[in-house]
């Protein structure tokens, strides 16, 4: 009897959402998830989406369905009370300069709203 290897396929995440500034995208949050970035071993905060429509990946690829959408600290802040199953728009308004513990930061920013 052959014993069969399999190997692992695909990535853990669906595409991801590239939003340009001032585009938008409406989906159902799906799921929330924390993982480690491999590059710089801080946590961050995954976001998938059952999207409405297209949307376009960072390599410009169009897709239908689910996609995810990485975390930020000021997206995360406005995702921390949106639960699982709610219909949300997350629209990019670009980065702004903020002051953060005495330091100027460029930051993404992000309007969140809820259906």
């Amino acid at each position: 009897m052959v014993k069969e290897t399999w190997k692992k396929v695909g990535t853990d995440f669906a595409p991801n959402i590239f939003l340009a500034e001032g585009k938008e995208v409406i989906g159902v949050l799906k799921e929330k998830k924390d993982i480690k970035d491999k590059e710089t071993g801080k946590d961050r905060k995954v976001y998938t989406l059952d999207v409405e429509g297209d949307f376009i990946d960072t390599k410009e690829i169009k897709h239908t369905g689910v996609g995810t959408l990485w975390g930020s600290g000021m997206l995360d802040k406005k995702m921390e009370s949106v639960e699982v199953g709610t219909k949300i728009k997350v629209v990019y308004l670009g980065k702004e300069v903020v002051e953060i513990d005495g330091k100027k930061r460029k930051c993404n920013q992000h309007e969140v709203y809820t259906a």
